[in-house]
């Protein structure tokens, strides 16, 4: 007895890339508008290729409570060509688009199973007239659900397979909002063959068997959501199951960095850069590229005024109009002049003292204690915290280093 679906969450669909078109050419900000479209259909492409009973979507298929009506069209256009090949399609609703939410009624075929209550129910999955699984789930009747939902889960046993559909967060992650929050050990109590979880923007295993897995969202939108993304394809079998991550982003955000140690010339950076960028390009697809330049030498003066660097940005961003573009998007400067450095005792207790800081929570506070700010800005990961701390510091040396000299 064998069961293949494909897992995807989080689709975000007509996602607006706010603040992004003013970051980017035009050409790339379209194929960004569009990117979230072209992930899903990929993802449909791979599930008739597969040719899988069926698809799970454990939340947030659109981005807003608002759905654009060219969004909804769209879904019921990927849902029918699935309905084509016979592929069922089981749809819960997250915190983005909960059931509170705007739409324009769209009708959708009737190989698609929407959990339509904000409460656990289960829809059954037949193959060739047997009762093949239970797929478990419930939809968000508002943004935000903090209510546990974990225990409403229960087994029902004439299945021979079972699937939890759960748009939430593991507890103690605090990295997203804590909506419908969970303990691992509570999924794992219930014994079913798989949980497909949705909300949290990152590819992660919780647990191997039975498989408990978030595959991220399928679209990167912004630097915090970097690498592959795309969908998980999944074989359950008596008492086992394997599962395949399937890349299907047309964009993608990567990180790189750049050390200018040994380095005399600008040019010498410029030619790195180029190197770095091609070494990432893609066949047909984007790259959204973040650059980190770091290190000392001679050309960390020069690159402590910010125009230079921006300079630097837009003559690597020549030429990137192109299918397979690699765009630096933004690049961080973390040089440092090693000469000022010795000429100033001061300056260098300073940035030791930087080093060892580790109350930024502290001095952040004020700024999270605007409701307007926690409505529309996710708190900051400790990566995110440790890049401040680098700005604040490349921000004094500048500074400080007004000039060519340090003070």
């Amino acid at each position: 007895m064998k069961l293949t679906f494909i897992h995807a969450a989080d689709l975000h669909l007509d996602s607006p890339f706010k603040g992004m078109e003013t970051a980017m050419p035009s050409f790339i900000f379209e194929a960004m508008k569009e990117s979230t479209f072209q992930s899903f259909q990929r993802i449909v492409d791979t599930a008739i290729q597969e040719q899988v009973d069926f698809v799970v979507i454990p939340g947030d298929v659109y981005d807003r409570e608002v759905r654009s009506l060219r969004a909804q069209l769209f879904l019921r256009e990927q849902m029918r060509r699935l309905h084509d090949y016979d592929i069922q399609v089981y749809i819960s609703h997250g915190n983005h688009d909960h059931l509170g939410g705007n739409g324009a009624g769209i009708e959708l075929p009737n190989n698609v199973h929407v959990f339509q209550q904000p409460f656990v129910t289960k829809q059954p999955f037949h193959k060739q007239g047997q009762l093949l699984a239970y797929v478990y789930g419930f939809s968000y009747g508002q943004r935000a659900v903090t209510k546990r939902m974990a225990a409403q889960y229960e087994k029902e046993e004439e299945a021979p397979f079972h699937i939890g559909l759960l748009h939430g967060s593991l507890e103690g992650n605090h990295e997203h909002s804590s909506y419908a929050p969970f303990l691992l050990s509570e999924l794992m109590e219930k014994q079913f063959d798989y949980w497909a979880l949705g909300h949290i923007h990152k590819r992660v295993v919780l647990n191997e068997q039975p498989p408990i897995i978030y595959p991220g969202n399928i679209q990167g939108r912004h630097r915090k959501e970097m690498g592959e993304k795309g969908c998980y394809l999944v074989t359950l079998m008596e008492g086992r199951a394997s599962y395949t991550f399937i890349p299907t982003a047309s964009i993608i955000w990567k990180e790189a960095e750049i050390s200018i140690e040994g380095m005399q010339r600008i040019d010498e950076l410029l030619k790195r850069c180029e190197e770095v960028m091609n070494d990432l390009r893609r066949e047909t697809e984007g790259v959204l590229l973040v650059l980190t330049i770091s290190g000392s030498g001679p050309l960390a003066l020069y690159l402590q005024d910010s125009q230079h660097v921006d300079e630097l940005v837009a003559i690597l961003a020549q030429g990137e109009e192109r299918n397979d573009f690699v765009y630096p998007i933004s690049c961080l400067n973390r040089t440092y002049s090693e000469e000022a450095l010795k000429e100033s005792p001061f300056l260098l207790d300073l940035l030791q003292e930087a080093d060892s800081f580790s109350e930024i929570d502290i001095v952040l506070r004020p700024f999270w204690s605007t409701s307007a700010v926690r409505k529309v800005i996710e708190p900051f990961s400790e990566e995110e915290k440790q890049d401040i701390l680098e700005e604040a510091k490349r921000l004094l040396i500048g500074e400080m280093m007004k000039g060519g000299r340090a003070y």
